[in-house]
């Protein structure tokens, strides 16, 4: 799939990522639907020139990390862009109606992993930030133990 393409999908779950994110418990039940799939989804067998079964469900926690501690108001140094652009991407992954349905076997999780890659790609600043926030919320954790 094609950066344009991939954009061009992401744009089009904007709006629906911005209903999700308007309620907390939507968006609790949202992040748990994702979680769910992506944890069928590593036990299937995909190819993708951009990244592997591991990676891609390592993404999909990532961002539904994110979110959770963004919605719990937990982490906030991030624009709200890259989180409406990540439930985004995240709605496309759940919903059942993509370009290539996920049921067909070998290829149907390459457009959601071109679009997750896509959106990975576009706001890894603000997910190496996040990452940082998450190691040093850890060890600040640990030191107090």
């Amino acid at each position: 799939m094609e950066n344009k393409n991939a954009e061009s999908q992401i744009n089009r779950k904007k709006v629906e990522a911005e209903v999700i994110l308007d309620d907390e418990d939507r968006t609790n039940d949202f992040l748990d639907e994702a979680e769910e799939k992506a944890s069928r989804t590593s036990g299937k067998s995909f190819f993708s020139r951009k990244m592997t079964v591991k990676e891609f469900v390592n993404y999909i926690k990532l961002f539904t990390s994110l979110v959770r501690s963004y919605v719990k108001k937990e982490y906030r140094e991030i624009p709200f862009g890259t989180i409406v652009a990540i439930v985004a991407a995240l709605a496309y992954f759940v919903s059942p109606i993509d370009i290539l349905p996920d049921f067909i076997p070998g290829i149907g999780y390459i457009d959601d992993a071109a679009i997750v890659a896509f959106c990975f790609m576009n706001v890894k600043a603000d997910l190496d930030n996040y990452r940082r926030w998450v190691k040093l919320k850890k060890s600040t954790r640990t030191d107090r133990d």
